[in-house]
């Protein structure tokens, strides 16, 4: 005190007692350094109205120990296409997060028709520790119209606003494979109809014992400009009638059926009393827009009838299912260029006997203009004759001369011709084949009638 004695000095706070010691105090060196790597989201495809598409994580890493926390207060995204072409963001999105966990840190709402560039300035600083890492994830909602666009997001190393914690300086040498680039994304449309149409490759006869016969050809066309989303087809229902048109149960006639690309079997379908089903997982048979697939019916026949006619078709619409590859919504198969029902040729049965299926078509025909075409089943290798004669016995062409053939389906064509290179004229023909094999020689006869 004034009076140089001394004085006693007491802890303001009783709990305190000496000595008395300031916090301690961490003395540390300037952040200097950030390591950065990234993890695209970004799905395949992004359809219209889609909210909170992840497309880009970006992991940082604190690499000090003792330095300063490292601050990340914002950041800049670019959306290009694969090739590097700017994408104008504010045509295809309407809002940009970034999010740290579960919250988000950012929203920009306001993007751009003019550049390709998003800054986003974060409400909440991710702050990285000495050692430490922490992640942020970039997300979009799409608008609700847009042209189809393929687009990738990017990020390079300038584009990342860090600093010190302690003093603000920028840090500029973060680390990592820069530019991140997320993988290519299609901003789609949906389809809206996929068209058909089928090419019958059924001959005009059979002896109900072939095996692996082309039915038809079916091709799927997905008539979308390209962008928009791929068709799946998941089902396909092929029925069978006669020549009057009535139902025939499909295994009457066929004992089993394979649905086909060029060579490959890629279903068996299941041969019932009403239809033949196929039921095809997803991703086998995908026709992207602006593309055509083609499908080919095969079956191994078992018919149990002789001299009658079937034609295998897709009654209607129900006969297909297509659904969208992307979101799995059903598509419309028709529209111009598809009419149900979609049916093959009308094939006849001839049996599988030598006498039952000797026969021509058309009959009569018109010589000179068009040819007959003569079909006969050989149950074992032969030397075949086929010759014509008039109805008095006189010679006018021979088809097949003692010429070597398998076992099987056989045809051969009458344009009408006689053997002097003349158009017949018109009236009754003999056709007389001779088959000769082991079991001996068997000779059958039919009429064929020309008109002109």
């Amino acid at each position: 005190n004034n009076s140089g004695n001394p004085v006693t000095v007491a802890a303001l706070d009783p709990g305190d007692d000496f000595p008395l010691r300031s916090r301690t105090l961490s003395i540390q060196q300037p952040a200097t350094g950030l390591a950065a790597s990234h993890m695209s989201l970004a799905p395949a495809a992004i359809l219209p109205d889609e909210v909170l598409v992840g497309l880009m994580r970006v992991d940082f890493t604190h690499p000090d120990t003792s330095a300063a926390d490292v601050v990340i207060d914002s950041m800049m995204v670019e959306f290009t296409s694969p090739s590097g072409a700017p994408i104008l963001p504010g045509n295809y999105f309407s809002q940009l997060y970034v999010m740290s966990g579960p919250d988000t840190i950012a929203s920009v709402m306001s993007l751009s028709n003019l550049v390709p560039f998003v800054e986003a300035k974060f409400a909440s600083p991710v702050v990285i520790a000495p050692g430490n890492t922490d992640s942020i994830t970039i997300a979009v909602d799409s608008r609700s119209l847009f042209s189809p666009v393929e687009f990738q997001l990017r990020i390079a190393q300038s584009y990342i606003h860090a600093i010190d914690g302690n003093d603000g300086t920028r840090i500029s040498g973060i680390a990592g494979a820069f530019p991140f680039t997320t993988t290519p994304t299609w901003l789609r449309l949906p389809g809206d109809q996929v068209y058909c149409d089928l090419v019958s490759r059924l001959p005009a006869n059979v002896t109900g014992q072939e095996s692996g016969l082309i039915a038809f050809d079916l091709h799927i066309e997905n008539r979308n400009a390209p962008g928009f989303t791929s068709a799946e087809l998941r089902t396909l229902s092929v029925s069978s009638r006669n020549w009057k048109s009535v139902p025939l149960a499909p295994n009457a006639i066929a004992q089993s059926a394979y649905l086909m690309r060029a060579d490959t079997v890629l279903s068996t379908g299941i041969v019932g009393a009403t239809d033949i089903a196929f039921t095809l997982p997803p991703g086998l048979v995908v026709v992207a827009a602006a593309t055509t697939d083609t499908l080919t019916l095969a079956v191994d026949l078992a018919t149990r009838f002789d001299n009658d006619s079937f034609r295998f078709l897709l009654a209607d619409t129900s006969s297909t299912q297509f659904v969208d590859a992307t979101t799995g919504q059903p598509i419309p198969a028709g529209g111009a260029g598809t009419i149900f029902p979609l049916q093959t040729e009308l094939t006849h049965v001839l049996g599988a006997s030598v006498s039952s299926a000797f026969t021509n078509y058309p009959n009569p025909f018109a010589a000179g203009r068009e040819a007959t075409t003569i079909t006969y089943f050989l149950d074992t290798a032969s030397r075949v004759t086929l010759k014509l004669y008039t109805l008095w016995g006189a010679p006018v062409a021979t088809l097949v001369d003692n010429e070597s053939k398998n076992a099987g389906l056989q045809q051969d064509a009458w344009t009408g011709l006689n053997g002097e290179g003349d158009v017949v004229n018109n009236g009754v023909y003999y056709l007389v084949l001779d088959i000769s094999s082991g079991a001996g020689t068997r000779s059958l006869k039919r009429k064929v009638g020309v008109v002109r």
